[in-house]
């Protein structure tokens, strides 16, 4: 067994063809992609950060503008010390003119935050690339902020991604059980689809307690009662 690979699904290959359509773009460079959590995002944004040169930052619950852009700053490389939030853009502006800025967990972030990273996007030509579960996407639909977000919506447009848990055994075949066991069969691939529930993060996680059963014992054929074992293994630590 190996450790995990990068694979390139189907969600990958969308995502990646999204932000290289945000990158040829000469206006408007706003996509957003979202998802139920477990789907894959942050997966995805660590993948676009290793192949087109991009910067990622994480926000989180209450994070500022100043804050916001500290930590752009820091993905970016810059070494700034403080400021405040309008000098810390003037700041980042020169610096982000064709790059792809990542923002994972963007649905913890409010209007200014959203704006200030706007103002980047069509001012210095900032490539912009949101991602975050559906609360982000509520932030457009409610009045209280719809009417300040108008001009960012206006920029995504229809660039927009939606992720949903793998459905299809093949999918799982495909995309986790192959790339790290080899052959596997099919009714041993519906158990794992069915314990992981094609989450994503649950899939690797499934996976990696497979694999940590097996190489004790030098088993190289993944088995329903492997899986089984994981899942009981994974679902007792989680009650620790």
């Amino acid at each position: 067994m190996s450790a995990l690979p990068t694979i390139e699904t189907q969600a990958v290959q969308e995502a990646l063809a999204l932000a290289n359509t945000l990158l040829a773009a000469s206006s408007n460079r706003v996509g957003k992609i979202d998802g139920k959590p477990g789907t894959g995002k942050s997966t995805i944004a660590h993948y676009l950060v290793q192949h087109l040169n991009a910067v990622r930052v994480c926000a989180y619950q209450g994070m500022s503008t100043k804050a916001l852009m500290l930590d752009l700053c820091a993905a970016l490389g810059l070494e700034i010390g403080s400021g405040t939030a309008a000098g810390l853009i003037r700041q980042v502006r020169p610096h982000v003119h064709d790059r792809l800025v990542i923002v994972d967990e963007a649905n913890h972030l409010k209007w200014p935050q959203l704006e200030g990273l706007r103002f980047l996007a069509d001012e210095a030509g900032m490539a912009l690339l949101l991602m975050g579960t559906d609360i982000m996407n509520r932030q457009f639909r409610t009045p209280q902020t719809g009417i300040y977000l108008a001009q960012l919506a206006s920029r995504i447009g229809a660039k927009t991604m939606h992720l949903t848990r793998m459905r299809r055994i093949d999918e799982g075949l495909a995309y986790v059980l192959q790339p790290l066991f080899g052959q596997v069969e099919r009714a041993t691939a519906k158990r794992f689809m069915q314990v992981s529930q094609g989450y994503w993060r649950d899939c690797i996680e499934l996976a990696q307690a497979c694999q940590r059963l097996m190489a004790p014992q030098g088993l190289t054929r993944l088995s329903v009662d492997i899986v089984d074992t994981a899942a009981l293994w994974m679902a007792e630590r989680r009650q620790e």
